[in-house]
């Protein structure tokens, strides 16, 4: 069985997560034609997509922990978590088109770079990462797809009783509307926030560690240049999310499959302190006791649509850090 691929987040070694920003940053100077095609230089499109996805992705989180915090009921709190989940996959989405770019930067023209072995070795590398978030911005976009939230209380083991929250992508099947029938079958109902906001963290470290190799394949690197590493705001955006509870629906956590090592300063150790049940700070008991009640899905009426078809998750799991 090959090993988990890690994501490191420490500030104490002044490693980063995103090794492909590093390698950017010390390029040969002859190894790009992004001057020639008249183009923005490969690491500014790199951090400029960066900047996009954890911007997007922690003004979700800002919006999730105002949720557990205040537990609203009016639909303008939960607009806006949808809002900035919807732009958080876009990002994610746009971050591949931006790797692409990339890649094709150190080409003179599109089909040497297709002839490239190396080439091709990422695009094969990152299509399994990519195609997951292509599926639902696609259904989003091109089939009137919409971002439904489900809510639910679980009270655990009788002592702690919180309000998770859950979505699906609307379609509409046999005369009525329902999840969307290709994208939630095979049991996946319902998929948690939180969850879905670890994994596109995760595709953005496991793309760059691929591009990062892609990198080195092309020797693209000056390796007598001093790399920066400009990733605070990735570092930031991964504390925001362990300031959240962290569990599944019927999704399985992007942690199953690869190890996230986050190794904390005092500044982070603080911040990461939400007080909120199920958090970094503030684990999940180890009891299998637990109830649901007052579940809820948020649909939204048409104004015609009279036929709407309910599901609810077959599973939830509770995740713990270590």
């Amino acid at each position: 069985m090959s090993e988990k691929p890690e994501i490191r987040i420490d500030p104490f070694d002044g490693s980063s997560p995103l090794p492909a920003q590093s390698r950017l940053s010390a390029l040969k100077e002859s190894s790009s034609y992004h001057t020639t095609k008249d183009c923005r230089h490969p690491l500014g499109i790199y951090n400029i997509s960066i900047v996009r996805i954890c911007e997007k992705v922690s003004k979700c989180a800002d919006r999730l922990e105002l949720f557990w915090r205040n537990e609203p009921n009016n639909h303008a709190d939960m607009d806006e978590i949808i809002d900035y989940l919807e732009l958080s996959l876009y990002s994610a989405a746009e971050h591949t088109d931006d790797i692409k770019e990339i890649a094709n930067s150190f080409f003179k023209n599109k089909e040497e770079a297709r002839k490239n072995r190396n080439f091709r070795l990422l695009n094969e590398a990152i299509k399994p990462l990519r195609d997951e978030i292509a599926n639902f911005t696609n259904t989003i976009k091109h089939n009137h797809g919409r971002i439904r939230i489900f809510q639910t209380t679980f009270v655990h083991d009788n002592q702690f009783t919180l309000k998770l929250l859950g979505f699906f992508i609307e379609g509409f099947k046999n005369g009525g509307v329902s999840p969307n029938p290709i994208l939630h079958s095979n049991g996946k109902n319902i998929i948690s926030i939180t969850s879905f906001l670890w994994g596109i963290l995760t595709f953005v470290a496991l793309s760059s560690l691929e591009l990062s190799k892609f990198l080195q394949g092309i020797k693209a690197i000056d390796e007598s240049k001093e790399a920066t590493n400009d990733h605070k705001i990735f570092y930031d955006t991964v504390v925001k999310l362990t300031r959240l509870p962290l569990y599944t629906f019927d999704e399985d956590h992007p942690f199953l499959q690869t190890r996230w090592n986050i190794i904390m300063n005092e500044e982070m150790h603080q911040e990461s302190n939400s007080g909120i049940y199920g958090s970094i700070r503030n684990e999940w008991l180890k009891s299998g006791n637990g109830e649901f009640k007052d579940s809820q899905l948020l649909f939204s009426g048409d104004g015609i649509t009279k036929s709407f078809h309910l599901i609810f998750p077959e599973r939830m799991n509770t995740s713990h850090w270590e």
